[in-house]
């Protein structure tokens, strides 16, 4: 239990399920450099075709592709967290925009445990930088505690009202 200013601060239960957080900054000089030095070879050995085309309709294309070496460089720090043991190519970390442009990852990784991926990205003129969240067997929990929560809603509600299931 912890106190502030006298009084008892009750925090709300954090889920169980393990969960990972990584950070990753880009210069882009030093990026810009690397491109330079290591050409289409660096490419295709950090990023999908994919993301390099969705880059190439950008008229700041180094500027989203050390965005996106930053994402998978933090989402590698968060599972580093949770299993350090498996271990993910560059290449297995595939960052996408949905419709509305909101970055996502897709992992192409064979492993036997789900992930739930959250990230962030942000770039300014000069970095890049990117945040990942990672949750193993996210989605199924969260998905299995919604639905439980909700038949108890519901199981509540019909009793109010008087009807039964």
């Amino acid at each position: 239990m912890t106190r502030v200013l006298g009084r008892r601060l009750t925090s709300p239960k954090l889920p169980s399920w393990p969960m990972g957080c990584g950070v990753d900054v880009v210069e882009l000089d030093r990026f810009h450099r690397a491109i330079r030095r290591g050409g289409a070879a660096f490419l295709r050995r950090i990023f999908t075709e994919r993301e390099q085309q969705y880059c190439r309709q950008h008229r700041d294309r180094v500027l989203r592709l050390a965005a996106r070496f930053a994402a998978k460089e933090a989402v590698i720090k968060a599972m580093g967290q949770i299993d350090p043991n498996r271990v993910i190519g560059f290449k297995q970390i595939e960052v996408c925009n949905d419709t509305v442009g909101r970055p996502y990852v897709t992992l192409h990784d064979r492993a036997s445990s789900p992930l739930l991926v959250s990230v962030s990205l942000s770039h300014a003129h000069r970095v890049a930088v990117a945040s990942a969240v990672v949750i193993r067997d996210g989605a199924s929990l969260t998905t299995r505690s919604r639905s439980a929560s909700r038949r108890r809603r519901v199981g509540r509600a019909t009793r109010r009202i008087g009807t039964r299931r």
